[in-house]
Formats: structure tokens, C-alpha cells, sequence
């Protein structure tokens, strides 16, 4: 039972990786959400007033570059490397019934788990790149007004989890205490 309850979990990490994990908000106005798989590489979906906004001045569309990121996190890549090898080794102690095969879904699945709250004690790569973007912005105008819109525009910037993240810690958290149980038990057995 316990291996069918860590190869669900640990396939719905791999789901949640697709849902927002961060809102990008500036003066309390949503501008983006990033998804797990967005992280990874920089990539962000605008919401629905910046949408409207951009259909409104299409102008402000074309001056965006192919080299616009947010940054991208080879941590979360790693991590969802440790996820997907987690399943392999999940399915296969479904299939096999070795407890190598558990012990390693829980490695996996905790090294997953501890590279996303790192990620998210370091700060996700959308705040840095945000903040490198507007310094640019201010250093490279010699307007001293746009200069200050940029610093107050960056003093403004908020970014947020949102509960997909911390369903995903949730998730992978399971298979986590599943692998510490199993350990002591272990322990327990040995004279």
C-alpha cells in the first residue's frame, strides 16, 4: 500500500509542476504567474490585465526582446530531475517489491523536497531578474523622472508562493516521511 501511496505522490509532483508556483504582483496589481516548469527556464505567463494591456498598446509587445527571462533555476531543474528519477524507482518497487527500490523513491523524493525549499528561502530567480531589469532601466536613462518611476516601480515588486507550491512541498513530503519511518524502523530491528 505504502509503495502505491508514494508513486501517486510522487506523479502528482510531477503534475503540480505545471500549475502557477509564484505570483508576480507590482503596487498589488497581478502581472504574472510563473509555474514550476516556468522556473526552470525563465519563462512566465502575463495575466489577464496585462494581456488587455499589451492588445491595447501593441507598440509595448514589440519592444519585448527573445533574451527577456525571468532567470532561470537550474535548482528546481535538479529538483524535478530527483522527482522523475523518484517515480522511476517508484513504479519499479510497485513492480519488483524491492526495498532498495523504496528507499531510493524516498532519496529522491527528499532531495526534491529540500531543493524547492531551498529554492524558496534563496528567493526565486523572477525577483532577481525583475530587480535587474529596473536597475537597468534607471541606470540607463539619464531622465532623472524615469530614473525614480524604476526605483519606485522595484520597490513595488511582490512576489508570492501560491498554494500549488506549497501543495508541492505537501506532496513530496509524503514519500519523505514514508522513507524516515521505514529507516526507523529498520534501526528499531537491529540489535
Amino acid at each position: 500500500m505504502l509503495r502505491k501511496i508514494n508513486l501517486l505522490t510522487l506523479i502528482s509532483a510531477i503534475v503540480l509542476f505545471f500549475l502557477p508556483w509564484i505570483d508576480i504582483r507590482c503596487s498589488g496589481q497581478a502581472i504574472a504567474t510563473q509555474t514550476g516548469l516556468q522556473t526552470i527556464y525563465g519563462g512566465a505567463s502575463p495575466s489577464d490585465q496585462m494581456e488587455a494591456m499589451a492588445k491595447e498598446t501593441p507598440s509595448r509587445r514589440a519592444q519585448r526582446n527573445d533574451d527577456d527571462s525571468l532567470g532561470w533555476s537550474p535548482v528546481i531543474a535538479v529538483a524535478l530531475l530527483a522527482i522523475l528519477a523518484g517515480t522511476v524507482f517508484a513504479f519499479l518497487a510497485l513492480r519488483h517489491g524491492d526495498s532498495r527500490h523504496d528507499t531510493s523513491t524516498s532519496l529522491f523524493a527528499t532531495l526534491g523536497l529540500i531543493l524547492i525549499a531551498i529554492q524558496m528561502a534563496a528567493g526565486f530567480p523572477a525577483g532577481k531578474a525583475l530587480s535587474d531589469s529596473m536597475a537597468r532601466e534607471a541606470n540607463s536613462n539619464n531622465d532623472p523622472m524615469t530614473a525614480g518611476l524604476a526605483g519606485a516601480t522595484l520597490m513595488n515588486f511582490d512576489i508570492r508562493p501560491l498554494p500549488a507550491l506549497y501543495l508541492e512541498l505537501a506532496v513530496l513530503g509524503i514519500p519523505t516521511l514514508i522513507g524516515i519511518n521505514g529507516l526507523l524502523d529498520r534501526l528499531k530491528k537491529q540489535p
